[in-house]
C-alpha cells in the first residue's frame, strides 16, 4: 500500500545507477512516487529505471554530469517537464513546497588525518545544507542532510579487494561489526521524505554504525 504522503509525488535521485541512490529509488517508487533517475552511466541509470517500472512503477532516466551547472538544470527541467512537478530531491536542486536530502559522510563531522580536502568538502556539504535550510525554510522547502559511515557500495567494494586484511580492519572501527546497507541509508532518505519529518529542517542524520560515537 502507498503511504498517501508519498505516492503520485516526483523524486530526483542522482547517482541513481548503483548503491545508496539505487536503493533510494527503488525504495521510493515502492511507495509510488515517479522517478527520475541521475548519473553519467547511462546501462547503469537505465538498468535502475528497468527495475522501477517492472515492478509497476514509473521512472525517467537521464544522462547528467551533477559537476557541470547547465546539465544539472537541464535535468531538473527535463523532470519538471515530464512530470509535472517535482516534490523531493537527493542531492539537488526542488521547488516550492518540496523537500532536499544532501549527502555528506563520517567526514563531515569529524576529522581524517591526511584527507583536508575530503573533509572540508564533507563539512561544506553540510554548511550549505545549513544555510539553504534557513534561505527557503520560507518557501517551505526542507533541506537535511545524510552522513553515512562504511556501507557495502562499489566503492567500499574496490577498497576491500585492494587490501590484504580485506574489510575486517574497517569492521573493527564500527561498534556494530559491519557496513551499512545501501536500504539501510536509503530509508532514513524516505523518511525525510514522508508527512512523519514535515517539522525536520537542517539536521544531520549520521548513519555508520556508531563509528563517530
Amino acid at each position: 500500500m502507498h503511504g498517501n504522503e508519498i505516492s503520485g509525488k516526483v523524486a530526483f535521485i542522482t547517482g541513481a545507477g548503483s548503491g545508496i541512490g539505487r536503493a533510494a529509488a527503488l525504495g521510493i517508487a515502492q511507495q509510488g512516487a515517479r522517478v527520475a533517475l541521475i548519473g553519467q552511466n547511462c546501462p547503469s541509470v537505465e538498468e535502475t529505471a528497468h527495475l522501477i517500472e517492472k515492478a509497476g512503477g514509473a521512472a525517467l532516466a537521464i544522462r547528467c554530469d551533477v559537476a557541470n551547472e547547465n546539465e544539472v538544470q537541464a535535468a531538473v527541467a527535463c523532470t519538471a517537464n515530464s512530470y509535472g512537478r517535482l516534490d523531493f530531491a537527493f542531492n539537488n536542486a526542488a521547488k516550492q513546497g518540496g523537500v532536499i536530502v544532501n549527502t555528506s559522510s563520517t567526514a563531515g563531522v569529524r576529522g581524517f588525518a591526511r584527507q583536508a580536502s575530503y573533509v572540508a568538502a564533507k563539512h561544506g556539504v553540510i554548511g550549505l545544507s545549513k544555510v539553504a535550510a534557513l534561505d527557503y525554510a520560507s518557501d517551505n522547502v526542507r533541506v537535511n542532510v545524510i552522513a553515512p559511515g562504511l556501507s557495502k557500495t562499489k566503492i567500499f567494494e574496490r577498497m576491500t579487494a585492494d587490501n590484504e586484511h580485506g574489510a575486517d580492519q574497517f569492521f573493527d572501527r564500527i561498534p556494530l561489526g559491519r557496513p551499512g546497507e545501501a536500504n539501510e541509508i536509503a530509508s532514513t532518505f524516505l523518511w525525510l521524505c514522508s508527512d512523519a519529518a514535515t517539522y525536520t529542517t537542517g539536521a544531520v542524520f549520521v548513519i555508520d554504525g556508531g563509528l563517530t560515537i
